[in-house]
């Protein structure tokens, strides 16, 4: 039996599609070039990439709120975008530079300068690896290993500084997604809502 292609889903796609290009050029656009495309603005495969990351990112918002669940396919396919994208922000945004920078607190310094975007975002890009680990005290060397390795590759590969400040705040960020999902509302939500 031949699948019925069904046109109200394929509008919808398109819809979103163009949304999120308008949303993208005109509201993200510039604010990404200054924090993440900054070495890449003039490849447009990039933009285009981001485009369809938002789409899709859109698209399971609304069926969150049309069905009132998630479905598993959904939750692989965020994992994978959210590890491509983290890959890309720890290797890929700063090609060439090499640096290195010993002090843990440095973030501290950041901060107390004003630049405090750049601690929040190593925080909050963390947060969902925290959500992902089953068993924080059996795990948090190889978490702290695996966080110097990044600064590591970073320094060694020209992508970028190492920083043991970097290493304090990514952490921090996974202790804080860690902290959420050992939370009974947090449990039952994804039990009740994750099919």
């Amino acid at each position: 039996m031949k699948k019925k292609c069904n046109y109200v889903e394929i509008g919808l796609w398109c819809i979103l599609l163009i949304v999120c290009y308008l949303a993208y050029r005109y509201i993200l656009y510039d604010y990404l070039l200054r924090t993440i495309f900054f070495s890449y603005s003039h490849i447009i495969y990039v933009h285009v990439i981001a485009i369809f990351i938002l789409t899709y990112l859109s698209r399971v918002c609304l069926f969150i709120i049309q069905y009132k669940y998630i479905k598993h396919i959904h939750v692989f396919y965020l994992k994978w975008i959210y590890f491509i994208v983290l890959i890309y922000i720890l290797f890929f945004k700063t090609i060439g530079l090499q640096g290195y920078e010993l002090d843990p607190l440095s973030f501290l310094w950041e901060i107390q300068n004003g630049s405090i975007s750049y601690p929040v975002m190593n925080i909050l890009c963390f947060i969902p690896i925290g959500f992902m680990i089953k068993q924080m005290k059996k795990q948090w060397i190889y978490i702290i290993l695996g966080l110097l390795l990044i600064e590591t590759v970073q320094y060694t590969g020209h992508l970028g500084i190492f920083d043991f400040g970097d290493c304090i705040t990514n952490f921090i960020g996974i202790l804080i997604g860690y902290g959420f999902s050992q939370l009974k509302i947090y449990q039952t939500i994804t039990s009740n809502y994750i099919r």
